[in-house]
This record gives C-alpha cells, structure tokens and sequence, in this order.
C-alpha cells in the first residue's frame, strides 16, 4: 500500500498534521497553524509515526520519498 493510500485512512486532523510534517514544519509551528497545543501535535505525530511503522521522522519522510520515485520511474517507464 502506496503512503497516499495510507495516509487516507487518517482523520483530517492527522492528515492535516501529516501534511505539515512533510512540508517540514516542527511542532511547535504545527500546533500554532492548526491552532492545537504543543502536547496534542505530539500525541498527533506519534500516532503518524506508528500508522506508517516509523521511528522517526526522517523514516517517514523517506517512504514518501521513496514513493514517489516509483511513480516518477513508473511513468517515464510507460512513456518512453
């Protein structure tokens, strides 16, 4: 299953706090653009971290990465 097709089976508060992650906002700058305390961002980002089996980060953002790649290779595949 691709990270988009996981990300869907979050709430839009966690997708929400996801998309920020992966603009490469840090917390503390999340939870002043969601409007959430500090503690809630982090409750929110641990629970990211375990739906996607990562410890970090750094993990997280290398799926995407990673994810993308494939499709990009996939379809100049299909179009070359």
């Amino acid at each position: 299953m691709s990270p988009n097709e996981r990300a869907a089976e979050l709430s839009p508060r966690l997708r929400e706090t996801l998309d920020c992650l992966l603009d490469g906002a840090s917390e503390k700058q999340i939870a002043k653009r969601l409007e959430l305390s500090p503690h809630t961002v982090h409750g929110y980002v641990k629970l990211i971290y375990r739906h996607f089996k990562v410890k970090s980060r750094a993990q997280l953002l290398s799926r995407w990465v990673r994810a993308a790649n494939i499709v990009a290779v996939a379809a100049y595949a299909l179009t070359a």
